[in-house]
């Protein structure tokens, strides 16, 4: 018990400590624009000098990091009738940047003391050091998670460099002054920004478009999110171009845009005709903490309430989203959105197994499903001029992102390969008890 004790007295003095940063005296709004411009300059300075083959892992960690601080500035949130103060101020930058610095660290600490917790690890306290093994030296199902590749299965999309033409339609909407910019958005230049991103973001998206959800439609979904991720691509280029054009501090007083949710949300009703009522649901939905979550993610709730209703929109934070995968997520967040979206789960393995049938279109090879005599098969490609069969066992779910996701997703993977083994011990029994059926004689 004691040792007990002091991992958690060492849990919260760690949590305490993280969240007594001096930026923190300023108005909660103010706090939280400082954060997300600073990080803006963190990455756009990263994105000079890094090669892009390293900007995804860069991005992942700049990005699970930022939420901490964001989370700290809502806790403590104070009134938020003040305006934003949009400009450079010589030590709170340095504080945010600090801030931002040790949530790269903070982080790690997230991710320990929740596997303590699950005993997937110990823990003991020695003077100031947290001392840490595994529970079982040969148990690697953790590792099995640690990414050597890309996330997806399918071709990594990559945005080609934009256009001569787009990036001088965005010079004629952008207003300079000495240390910010503005980006004047019509139908016009939002129709040629979603354009640009149409092919490439699309690669990401696997589920079926009619999928509609308590308020809105998936295809609703996508339509609002990709038009304000190339939105904001098209903030990120005027940026980038003022920088590189010698602006005095890079346009920072303009790195995070900021507006009203109901201009947003008119803007947004124009340029997609999606319905407003639609877009007001998707766009509360994704607001930072709101629908009562507790322990908010930037990467799931991407828009950042300033308060007086007022929102802001980070180019980082919107550039590096994956769309469909961070819905599923938070729909499974919410129990209402959960109870609804758990219906629709049974329909992914149809269209993984129509996905698979599509590629394998153009072979001679056999796509079967279903049960057999005493095992259900979830997916068989048989190539019957050689008689061999590959039986898969179908698991489609999101990659885990934290360690709660790690464990339900850790007892998915068991109970597939128990699924597994029971098929290869079967498969074999069928064959010969179907020999006469050509579809069977595997």
């Amino acid at each position: 018990m004691a040792v007990n004790k002091a991992i958690i007295d060492a849990e919260r003095a760690i949590d305490q400590a993280f969240e007594s940063s001096p930026l923190l005296s300023l108005p909660s709004n103010q706090a939280m624009w400082t954060v997300l411009a600073v990080n803006e300059d963190i990455f756009l300075k990263m994105h000079i000098e890094r090669p892009h083959e390293e900007m995804h892992m860069v991005a992942d960690g700049l990005l699970n990091s930022l939420t901490h601080p964001l989370r700290a500035c809502m806790r403590r949130r104070t009134d938020s009738s003040i305006s934003v103060r949009r400009s450079y101020v010589a030590e709170d930058y340095g504080r945010a940047w600090q801030w931002l610095k040790r949530a790269q660290q903070y982080d790690q600490f997230c991710t320990i003391f929740p596997l303590w917790y699950r005993k997937r690890l110990k823990l003991s306290v020695e003077g100031k050091r947290l001392l840490i093994e595994p529970v079982h030296k040969d148990d690697k199902t953790y590792e099995a998670y640690n990414r050597l590749i890309r996330k997806e299965g399918r071709e990594d999309p990559v945005l080609e460099q934009p256009p001569a033409e787009l990036l001088r339609l965005l010079q004629d909407r952008a207003k300079l002054r000495e240390t910010w910019f503005r980006l004047k958005f019509d139908r016009e230049v939002v129709a040629r920004l979603v354009d640009f991103h149409r092919e490439p973001t699309s690669r990401r998206f696997t589920l079926p478009d009619h999928w509609r959800f308590l308020n809105f439609s998936l295809k609703e979904y996508r339509t609002a999110m990709v038009t304000m991720q190339s939105m904001m691509h098209g903030w990120y280029l005027v940026r980038t171009m003022v920088a590189n054009g010698g602006m005095k501090g890079m346009g920072y007083p303009s790195s995070v845009w900021l507006l009203d949710k109901d201009d947003l949300a008119n803007q947004l009703a124009e340029y997609t005709n999606v319905p407003r009522r639609s877009l007001d649901a998707i766009l509360d939905l994704v607001t930072f903490g709101s629908n009562g979550i507790l322990n908010p993610d930037v990467a799931t709730q991407p828009l950042i309430d300033l308060g007086n209703g007022q929102v802001a929109l980070a180019p980082f934070i919107f550039l590096n989203l994956n769309v469909e995968r961070n819905l599923c997520t938070l729909l499974n967040q919410i129990k209402e959105e959960r109870d609804h979206y758990s219906r629709l789960v049974d329909m992914k393995e149809d269209a993984l197994i129509g996905e698979i049938r599509q590629f394998l279109a153009d072979t001679e090879l056999e796509v079967i499903t279903g049960k057999l005599q005493s095992t259900d098969v979830d997916c068989a490609i048989i190539d019957r001029k050689t008689r061999r069969c590959l039986c898969l066992e179908l698991k489609w779910f999101i990659e885990p992102a934290e360690i709660r996701e790690i464990g339900d997703r850790t007892k998915d993977l068991k109970k597939g390969v128990t699924q597994a083994k029971a098929s290869q011990r079967t498969i074999p029994n069928e064959r010969r008890a179907t020999r006469t059926t050509p579809r069977r004689q595997f």
